[in-house]
């Protein structure tokens, strides 16, 4: 009889095998789910997230293979593709029904790629190289690789500041450390994480914990974001806790890049 265990750890070692060929075999893509001005509801940045349309399993979401891109390291080169592309799409974007100001464009940056080294010479050329303006790319970055390294992460925040682009923390208020760390970073996004608002209706003490947060981010000049929005009883809640931006599949779903071209057209 074959060993569950054993026969786990193949399958696990033939999907990464597999995951270090996708960008070669042009199996990643990029999909954008657009962020709106909760006070006009139009579209203010997009935010980028990686597919793999895997040869046989068919699409897979993030959490499908994300964690074992994190553990084997292959989060460094499929990260920095996904930044380039998104880079180079987001050039489009300015023509797009001729708006006045494009789209900022979001790309999360994993704990790996965050604390690397060299990640703001790797940003620096993927700018230079598609010839996006440094504040029109904003990097999200999550609270648990903030309060990994906190010297190291504020150090590296800062350099990043730097070279001119935007900051957010995304996923905020799922750790208990935010309070005391926060004022560390120069942070211009809180991204107040789905899980507080629930679905479909949360409780009147999580709105009280939002209305904090948003309340925060405002105290330190950041603009507060609140994720996963799916129903207009969220949307209004959400509007009365003074929160600035808003994203979820009451506003888009992720769509393919010739979708979201077609909406900034329209």
């Amino acid at each position: 009889m074959t060993n569950p265990t054993a026969r786990t750890r193949s399958q696990v070692l033939d999907t990464k095998l597999e995951l270090s060929r996708a960008v070669e075999a042009q199996e990643l893509r990029v999909d954008y789910q657009p962020i709106v001005d909760l006070a006009r509801l139009s579209i203010v940045a997009v935010e980028a997230l990686v597919r793999w349309q895997h040869s046989r399993r068919g699409l897979l979401q993030p959490h499908e293979f994300i964690p074992l891109a994190e553990t084997s390291g292959l989060i460094i080169p499929i990260g920095q593709w996904v930044l380039e592309q998104a880079c180079i799409f987001s050039r489009e974007w300015p023509t797009a029904g001729g708006r006045r100001k494009a789209p900022t464009l979001h790309v999360n940056l994993s704990t790996r790629q965050f604390l690397q080294a060299d990640i703001v010479d790797q940003v620096t050329q993927v700018l230079n190289k598609t010839g996006v303006e440094p504040p029109m790319l904003e990097l999200e970055i999550t609270e648990s690789a903030m309060i990994r390294d906190l010297n190291a992460a504020a150090e590296m925040a800062r350099a990043l500041k730097a070279i001119g682009v935007r900051l957010a923390i995304d996923d905020f208020g799922t750790g208990y450390a935010s309070l005391r760390y926060l004022h560390l970073f120069p942070v211009d996004s809180l991204k107040i994480d789905q899980s507080l608002i629930g679905s479909p209706s949360p409780g009147a003490g999580s709105w009280t914990i939002v209305r904090m947060l948003v309340d925060l981010a405002h105290s330190l000049n950041m603009q507060a974001v609140i994720e996963g929005v799916e129903t207009e009883e969220q949307l209004e809640q959400v509007r009365a806790t003074g929160c600035d931006l808003a994203q979820g599949f009451l506003f888009y779903e992720p769509m393919r890049a010739e979708m979201l071209l077609r909406l900034l057209r329209g």
